[in-house]
């Protein structure tokens, strides 16, 4: 609570006492050589800011200037401090606030962007938590977290999360989650010192358990790590009193997988399409995470454009050549009707296309135009989801419900073919951004 006593003063005047509230008065002596002595009638213990104000009787908020930058701690009921005043100022306003330290928990400018993360992964940067202290200075003790997921015994999917300081790599504290508790409060081991009307970064870090048919890590799961303030608490250095933190800051959520893939776009020369030739309309390489295989089930293409009639698309290898799906044949310019979508094949028939841990396969989108002018222009993207992570069974019959990209992390399964295995569409792929991946080719 922040009491304020305002009065109005001459400032040729050599003593002049402000009026008096319940919450205190302050006097006013000024000394003629641009500072005056304020006596502060208050409450020993407080902080106290004094402020002055030069705007010709307006009290106005905005026009309010800081005297001591820096709080007083009263250190009895009255006290005096001689502080620099406005030169020259013909009327000036005086006023002294009361200020209330204030311990504040929020989100820190580089706390990591939702993600995929992997399995038996350890010091995972789950969040980074700003801890921000107001007038005075704090020796943080303790911690609280909470764990958001909309999965059930996410706890299950976590071993443990460490504590640790931005500026300094040494463990400050640790929590583990036992017997379905989504909550813990973490003692830090030193305290620390947040230094005054300052902001300070903590690192909250996260291993994962592996996920394997012997382990409890779940793909798909979804995590955040958010803070609880109510159990972030620390000591007032001048007072000595205890304080509790408020605000709340919630870390993106994190996708575990037992592995993921990354997309990569290889640029290629936008002119000379070539009337019925195959051209290159699109090149990209699919890698797959160190962590495990992944396999892909579908890949969706957009083609739009003008002057270039209906084209035959097929998606080949880069490495072999080898077609992975038959190929179809769109029409750029309609909305509905200019969407390839590929189910990887083998002999004719659906299969995953496998990319084992740690390896890239290279891919190409190939066009069949018929006649092409110098005004054709030809855009194709490869699709994904703009929003809304999505895991579940992969209908071999009826798969679009999932989505434009779908892929599978191979979670325990050990076949190639479709059973009801963990199977995710596009969004956060790492490089297939929501709006996908497109390359313009032109007829000049």
């Amino acid at each position: 609570m922040i009491a304020t006593i305002i009065a109005a003063i001459a400032a040729c005047w050599p003593t002049t006492t402000l009026a008096q509230t319940n919450s205190g008065s302050i006097e006013f002596h000024p000394k003629g050589d641009g500072t005056a002595r304020f006596v502060v009638h208050g409450k020993a213990g407080e902080l106290y800011q004094i402020q002055e104000s030069t705007s010709e009787g307006t009290l106005t908020l905005g026009l309010w200037r800081v005297l001591n930058q820096q709080p007083i701690t009263a250190t009895s009921d009255t006290f005096d401090v001689t502080l620099p005043i406005t030169s020259g100022a013909n009327q000036a306003f005086y006023r002294f606030l009361q200020l209330t330290p204030e311990l504040i928990v929020s989100l820190a400018p580089n706390s990591p962007v939702s993600r995929f993360v992997t399995g038996g992964s350890t010091g995972v940067v789950s969040v980074v938590f700003k801890l921000t202290s107001l007038y005075e200075s704090i020796c943080l003790q303790k911690l609280g977290i909470t764990l958001s997921s909309t999965a059930t015994n996410v706890q299950q999917d976590i071993v443990r999360v460490t504590v640790g300081s931005w500026s300094s790599s040494s463990l400050l504290g640790e929590a583990y989650f036992m017997n379905g508790q989504t909550s813990a409060v973490i003692f830090l081991s030193p305290p620390i010192t947040l230094p005054a009307n300052s902001a300070t970064e903590i690192i909250v870090r996260t291993d994962f358990a592996p996920i394997s048919p012997c382990s409890s890590g779940r793909s798909g799961d979804i995590i955040a790590i958010v803070s609880d303030a109510s159990q972030t608490q620390g000591v007032l250095l001048n007072s000595g009193k205890q304080i509790t933190a408020v605000g709340c800051a919630k870390g993106q959520n994190m996708i575990l997988a037992k592995s993921y893939p990354a997309i990569m776009w290889e640029p290629i020369s936008p002119n000379h399409l070539i009337s019925y030739t195959p051209n290159t309309l699109l090149k990209f390489s699919i890698s797959a995470d160190p962590s495990g295989d992944i396999g892909i089930g579908k890949l969706s293409f957009r083609l739009a454009g003008s002057d270039v009639g209906n084209v035959s698309v097929a998606i080949r290898s880069s490495t072999d050549g080898r077609l992975l799906a038959p190929a179809q044949v769109v029409s750029p310019s309609s909305e509905t009707n200019g969407v390839a979508e590929f189910y990887p094949q083998v002999d004719g028939v659906r299969r995953i296309l496998e990319i084992a841990a740690g390896t890239t396969r290279y891919f190409q989108v190939d066009g069949l135009l018929g006649n092409v002018s110098p005004s054709s222009v030809l855009v194709t993207t490869m699709l994904t989801e703009e929003a809304g992570w999505s895991g579940k069974t992969f209908d071999q019959l009826s798969p679009a419900p999932l989505g434009f990209f779908i892929w599978t992390p191979n979670s325990g399964i050990l076949d190639t073919d479709y059973p009801d295995a963990d199977w995710f569409n596009g969004f956060r792929i790492p490089g297939l951004w929501p709006d996908g991946i497109s390359q313009t080719r032109t007829g000049q």
